[in-house]
């Protein structure tokens, strides 16, 4: 079994793939996108998801969870950042 974490900041976003262990796999950063919609966001970081499953050959079957970390306010109940100070969506 295998573990994802999201980092999702201001400056950029981190990808990583562990295994049972919590030996990290493999992992990716890139610049958080500042344009767009949050819909945009979202895109990006399941683009980033995908591309370490594929750099290890890892099938989503096989990842137990996903844990996300960003700024808040987080609406819980949606799912959603609410107004976030650092990133220029609603």
């Amino acid at each position: 079994m295998h573990a994802i974490g999201v980092d999702i900041g201001a400056t950029n976003i981190r990808v990583a793939l562990a295994d049972d262990k919590g030996r990290i796999l493999v992992k990716k950063h890139e610049r958080t996108i500042k344009r767009g919609s949050g819909t945009d966001l979202t895109a990006q970081v399941i683009r980033m998801i995908k591309e370490v499953l594929s750099i290890t050959k890892t099938d989503l079957e096989d990842v137990k969870g996903i844990g996300i970390g960003t700024i808040g306010p987080l609406d819980l109940r949606r799912g959603i950042i609410v107004k976030p100070a650092n990133l220029p969506f609603d």
